[in-house]
């Protein structure tokens, strides 16, 4: 089952009966075999309780029976059950470089089906967008599993989000897309759309899945096509009104330079350390560089690029940046994802100029963590709200549904 189902049922009004039944799927969704008898021994709860609680859980689909225990002792039979991950299924659709992809994922977090549609850069404006990803989403729509629930649509993607408004206000990567809203999508899927910014729900699984998630405070960082981070203090992301929270890829960070950045500004960090900028220099020199971040991260070790101008000057410019960051957050640790932190080289000379502009003080208080690229973290961490929000209905025990 994806991790950290607790919590579902967390309002004051529920009852306890509530907090079984949860208590019980989650022990049922996380331990590799289990039956009744021994739910009733870890919790501590009636037998009577748990084969009332057990039963709507396998009435309402989320549970099944699985194969009789082999037991010579004399009694009532032991069977062994199992969750049903493709009871509920959410749509993600995101961002792949300039792909527009969505997935059919279960419970589990397993990926069931998915659709990709290559988008030009230069073309591609909110008509564009708006039809590829209307066609992804439908797409998938056909192939649903018999028997599961669609939970609803979760939309992960780069830039600037309005949540509420559910509109995509600006990406450097979609540069002639401009307060893109979802309700078409809503209307052809007769789903509910949820949209998020990328950084955000990629650090909301990496919290889900770390032991630690609750009590650290975490800045997460991407420093790739662009750059951006996310912040999590005591293990909740934190947002603006307007949905983003640490754009310092758009922070001022040199004067007086005549390139443009892509949000229309001068001397943005993005202009000085960004791929889309770096890219035409790398080109110079080797004109095979891929935009993609992917196969620019293998690009950038096949051919030791970690000496390149372009990017010693980058790295420079983005430590300074990465310094400030931190200094207005403080936090306990800093996630780094992205193509230039994969290199060694290239990392250890990041972690070098940020600590040696840190003052003494603050040198030593936090942590550097390399990160592998989220694609999986950043689907389950968009499928998360959706399905559980699904199943705060579902594990409500039935005299509180109403039965």
């Amino acid at each position: 089952m994806l991790v950290a189902f607790d919590g579902i049922v967390e309002n004051g009004s529920i009852r306890e009966t509530d907090r079984q039944k949860e208590r019980i799927f989650r022990g049922i969704g996380t331990a590799q075999k289990t039956t009744r008898k021994r739910l009733a021994i870890e919790y501590g709860l009636r037998p009577a309780t748990i084969t009332a609680l057990v039963r709507e859980l396998i009435e309402d689909g989320l549970v099944a029976e699985g194969e009789t225990l082999n037991t010579a002792a004399k009694g009532r039979r032991e069977v062994f059950l199992e969750p049903v991950p493709g009871r509920l299924i959410t749509l993600v659709v995101h961002i792949v470089s300039h792909n527009v992809r969505g997935v059919l994922v279960d419970l589990t977090g397993d990926v069931l089906a998915e659709e990709t549609r290559l988008l030009n850069p230069e073309v591609a404006d909110n008509r564009v967008l708006s039809n590829a990803m209307q066609e992804v989403a439908l797409a998938l729509l056909d192939k649903l599993p018999p028997g599961a629930e669609m939970t609803g649509i979760g939309i992960s993607v780069p830039g600037i989000v309005d949540p509420e408004g559910r509109r995509w206000v600006y990406t450097s990567r979609w540069p002639r897309m401009a307060g893109l809203t979802f309700d078409d999508l809503e209307v052809q899927s007769g789903l509910p759309v949820r949209i998020e910014r990328n950084l955000n729900v990629e650090l909301r699984s990496r919290l889900k899945r770390r032991p630690n998630g609750r009590t650290v405070n975490i800045l997460f960082v991407h420093w790739g096509y662009g750059i951006g981070s996310a912040y999590a203090h005591d293990g909740r992301v934190l947002s603006s009104g307007l949905g983003s929270l640490g754009e310092f890829g758009h922070w001022t960070v040199v004067e007086n330079r005549s390139r443009i950045c892509i949000c229309g500004q001068k001397g943005c960090l993005e202009t000085e350390a960004a791929l889309w900028a770096l890219l035409p220099q790398i080109r110079e020199d080797f004109p095979d560089a891929p935009a993609d971040e992917w196969a620019f991260s293998r690009f950038l070790k096949e051919h030791d690029l970690a000496k390149h101008e372009a990017i010693q000057d980058a790295v420079s410019v983005f430590a300074q940046a990465l310094r400030n960051l931190n200094m207005a957050f403080f936090p306990d640790e800093i996630i780094l994802t992205g193509p230039f932190v994969q290199h060694p080289e290239i990392m250890s000379r990041l972690e070098a100029q940020f600590r040696g502009r840190l003052p003494a003080f603050a040198r030593d208080n936090v942590s550097l963590e390399v990160a592998q690229p989220g694609a999986d973290e950043e689907i389950v961490g968009s499928a998360l709200p959706l399905f559980e929000g699904a199943l705060q209905g579902l594990l409500l025990a039935r005299e509180t549904r109403g039965y």
